[in-house]
């Protein structure tokens, strides 16, 4: 069975992950600011020796590679800092600390019985410790 130290684990793995691939779109980003100042240097040279010219297809391929790669790393740096904060939300929930979730009180109803003394709705109560629902269908 999960515990909170399961779920500490989980968000320090996706907090070194995250790290890794933020190292990774920096590079990206290195290499493509590189990549734009050599094609600036070859269109100062070519306009004296045209030759150089044949050089820039060469160099926009090799940038649009980066750029589709360094936009596939970012997404995926997103997804593990969305995964890290799920896990510090569910550990929260584990040890029974407020999180940032639906309490459910749109759904009181005054007139039942039960609804208040149970404590099924609002703050701090089984609905938000239960519901893990993201989108306002869940």
């Amino acid at each position: 069975m999960a515990s909170v130290e399961f779920y500490h684990h989980r968000a320090k793995h996706f907090n070194h992950e995250g790290a890794r691939i933020e190292k990774i779109v920096k590079r990206y980003s290195i290499i493509r600011l590189l990549i734009f100042l050599v094609a600036g240097v070859i269109i100062y040279i070519g306009v004296s020796q045209p030759y150089y010219f044949l050089l820039l297809p060469i160099l926009i391929l090799v940038f649009s590679f980066l750029v589709s790669r360094q936009t596939h790393h970012e997404e995926e740096r997103h997804l593990t800092n969305y995964l890290e904060l799920l896990n510090i939300k569910e550990a929260d929930a584990f040890e029974f600390k407020s999180i940032n979730v639906s309490d459910g009180s749109r759904f009181v109803d005054a007139h039942h019985p039960y609804s208040h003394d149970l404590d099924i709705f609002g703050e701090g109560s089984i609905y938000q410790y239960l519901n893990r629902c993201g989108t306002p269908i869940g």
